[in-house]
């Protein structure tokens, strides 16, 4: 069973340690060590130990960093932190079993699935009691696997994080052992509302579960932190829904058509990848009460993974697809794939529907292919950007054309995905007015 030491922020939270088996009062918070807890306290050291401090005949927990083992009663946690980085799995485990305290404590910086790797092999290299625990967004996951990693205990923080990645005691206490955990990848991930659907999605479901964010510059060894966390399933986002398939066991008929993956199940460590975004996109059309058929002429904006499964899912229903993108070869090969027409010399108001399938106006101002000041009411416009007010929706909705709502394709295709982990469907409005 999980062990949380609750990581008091400030001398108001106190309180909140209640929820814990473990208190840690830190000496660069509290002025004096406060007394009458109903738990273990587990007092940390800022800089030089002045043992001086401790109440006499103090038999509980001392963090004393990198210091000297002291002649004391108290159990003895000698601690090492890098802000930086994560080490290889022989170093960590090299750092641990040299300190000499009664339980060591490892904190690293996670940068990248392999650091995550990394921990996970130095838990099983490590002789002794131990907390090992990665720093950062990318680490969380370290904590609430806290078991996997063998650990003494995990922190969680009473209402101020006293570090980045640190979940809240009730939080902790809620997941347990034996949570779901799901998440997303991709790059960047700022403006992704993905995290909020789904732990919504968990929310309104009764699924004991979180979903994660990684935002990593490198899929190397992600197949690895899947299986040793224990991670039920991720979606995948711009740009690696083509560069995930190398990493996975077998795709679906679906994601092998379309040549892209937005969605990974882990089943007993088999990885398979779908691709959601086509009942995402069916979705975002239902809800615009637009129907797709042969009578319908798309002009799509880029060729990456969403591209792809735009116009897989528009050639399904016989419309006529255009693609216009800044990589001739990629545009080349999915019109390729699909039957469609590549464009240059576009005249925006010959097709009923405009596709931006590209994160253009999402941060700076938009430079689109097209001239989009010639669209006009009688056109749709999709854009996937979903969380931006783009300068394409804007003109759009300044015309009166229709638009269909990325965020409904978003929401479609999330709940999808979350069906496919947790055979569970959320309802779609309870889920679009929780994120909004």
């Amino acid at each position: 069973m999980m062990k949380i030491c609750a990581a008091i922020g400030s001398a108001d939270e106190i309180e909140k340690h209640i929820l814990a088996d473990l208190a840690e009062i830190r000496l660069d918070v509290f002025k004096k060590i406060p007394n009458n807890l109903s738990v273990p306290r587990l007092i940390t050291f800022k800089d030089t130990p002045d043992y001086n401090i401790l109440p006499n005949g103090f038999n509980e927990m001392i963090d004393v960093g990198e210091s000297e083992f002291p002649i004391t009663d108290a159990t003895v946690l000698s601690s090492y932190h890098d802000m930086v980085h994560t080490p290889n799995a022989t170093k960590i485990a090299d750092i641990m079993n040299g300190m000499k305290g009664d339980i060591t404590k490892g904190a690293f910086t996670v940068n990248q699935f392999t650091d995550l790797t990394n921990i996970y092999k130095a838990s099983k290299m490590l002789g002794k009691k131990h907390v090992l625990i990665g720093m950062g967004e990318l680490g969380m996951i370290t904590r609430v696997r806290s078991d996997i990693l063998k650990n003494e205990f995990t922190f969680a923080h009473t209402g101020t994080p006293t570090a980045i990645g640190q979940l809240s005691i009730e939080e902790m206490r809620k997941l347990g052992d034996d949570c779901t955990i799901t998440g997303i990848v991709g790059h960047p991930l700022s403006h992704s509302l993905s995290q909020k659907l789904h732990n919504q999605a968990f929310k309104d479901t009764d699924v004991n579960g979180i979903y994660l964010k990684f935002d990593v510059l490198s899929l190397d060894d992600i197949e690895n932190v899947i299986r040793y966390f224990n991670i039920r399933g991720l979606n995948i986002t711009i740009p690696y829904k083509t560069d995930i398939i190398r990493h996975l066991d077998k795709i679906d008929k679906t994601a092998e058509a379309i040549g892209a993956v937005n969605t990974i199940t882990n089943l007993n460590g088999c990885l398979t990848g779908t691709n959601t975004d086509v009942a995402g996109i069916n979705a975002a059309f239902k809800h615009a009460s637009i129907k797709l058929n042969a009578s319908k002429k798309i002009l799509i904006i880029g060729s990456g993974g969403s591209a792809k499964a735009c116009t897989y899912t528009f050639r399904k229903k016989d419309a006529n697809v255009f693609i216009v993108g800044r990589n001739i070869n990629t545009v080349t090969e999915l019109c390729r794939r699909f039957d469609c027409t590549p464009v240059t010399n576009i005249d925006p108001t010959e097709y009923d529907i405009i596709v931006n399938c590209t994160p253009m106006g999402m941060y700076a101002e938009a430079v689109y292919p097209l001239d989009i000041s010639e669209i006009t009411s009688d056109q749709a416009v999709f854009d996937l950007v979903y969380n931006v007010n783009t300068p394409l929706k804007i003109l759009a909705k300044e015309r009166g054309c229709k638009v269909i709502d990325g965020m409904d394709m978003l929401i479609g295709q999330g709940l999808k995905s979350f069906n496919t982990w947790t055979k569970k469907t959320p309802n779609f409005n309870n889920i679009k007015k929780a994120i909004l």
